[in-house]
């Protein structure tokens, strides 16, 4: 329990101070996918800018900040849980078939008990660019949960979590996974398994490959959580894949990786700065005691 409240610990405030940073990113990532007349990263900049001042870039911070508490500390508790259960005996290093099966295990837990945080970020972020009478102007993420289970029910605060779970477990597993395999494949060829060059090309490595395996289904989950509802009452979209195949029909097949340069430029330095503080982070949580030793409780004293 010990071993798995520090991957918490590490996983949780490592993803949170990397997602702090990266914040405005990921802000014109959101808004780039779910405009549909081709803006460039530029263009969505200096519309932010102007109508909702440079603060906009900061819209959902408070829900970023939860969702990274809730989906990544368990994620990365999961995924190290995982392992263990994965790794036989007398196998000093896990295959990579066993860590994808780890990381996808881990991205679907954590996706799971982070959807409503998740849905409450893109919501904040997505509100801005909607007309100004139809901005649902929200105040914080316990405005946006609260809202949402008032006027669409408690299991809304689910709503896509399908494609949550899927961009999860992709994300995980390029991540995690990726980096894993990259650290150990330097350390075979002689890098120190403590040095920050080994740590830093083994997140490049696996910012580069998320970004480009999540940016579909990604975008899929944006356009699910911000869509409202049409004039006759139906949604627009049905699922992941229905908002795919419109996507391919209706803009192109290079739509699916709409914001793929936003994407990457937030993804590689988040992913970049996680592990570089996980890897500390880590390292220090694992000096510190959190159980009292046994030989050290006090037995009770019989009277």
């Amino acid at each position: 329990m010990e071993a798995r409240l520090k991957s918490f610990t590490a996983g949780a405030a490592a993803s949170m101070g990397a997602a702090a940073s990266t914040h405005p990113l990921d802000t014109l990532k959101v808004r780039m996918q779910l405009s549909g007349q081709g803006l460039s990263p530029l263009q969505v900049f200096t519309n932010i800018a102007r109508t909702e001042g440079l603060n906009g870039l900061y819209t959902g911070l408070s829900a970023s900040m939860t969702r990274q508490l809730v989906y990544s500390g368990t994620r990365f508790m999961a995924y190290d849980a995982m392992k263990d259960i994965l790794q036989t005996p007398g196998e000093k290093n896990l295959p990579a078939y066993k860590k994808v099966i780890a990381g996808c295990s881990a991205g679907a837990i954590g996706a799971t008990v982070g959807n409503p945080a998740d849905l409450a970020l893109v919501r904040m972020q997505a509100d801005g660019k909607l007309p100004e009478h139809l901005r649902r102007n929200y105040r914080g993420i316990s405005d946006v949960i609260l809202r949402t289970v008032r006027q669409e029910g408690p299991l809304s605060l689910w709503r896509g979590c399908g494609p949550t779970v899927n961009r999860a477990m992709i994300v995980t597993t390029s991540q995690l996974a990726t980096y894993d395999q990259a650290k150990e494949l330097l350390i075979n060829f002689g890098a120190d398994p403590h040095a920050t060059s080994t740590h830093l090309t083994a997140s490049i490595t696996s910012g580069i490959v998320a970004s480009c395996v999540s940016n579909p289904v990604d975008l899929a989950k944006t356009r699910l959580m911000s869509m409202q509802p049409l004039p006759d009452g139906s949604m627009p979209y049905k699922g992941m894949f229905d908002v795919m195949q419109k996507m391919v029909a209706e803009e192109g097949v290079f739509s699916l990786w709409k914001g793929l340069a936003p994407t990457m430029a937030r993804q590689c330095p988040f992913v970049i700065m996680m592990f570089l503080m996980q890897e500390r982070i880590k390292e220090l949580v694992g000096s510190l005691q959190l159980t009292k030793p046994a030989e050290l409780v006090t037995p009770a004293v019989k009277m």
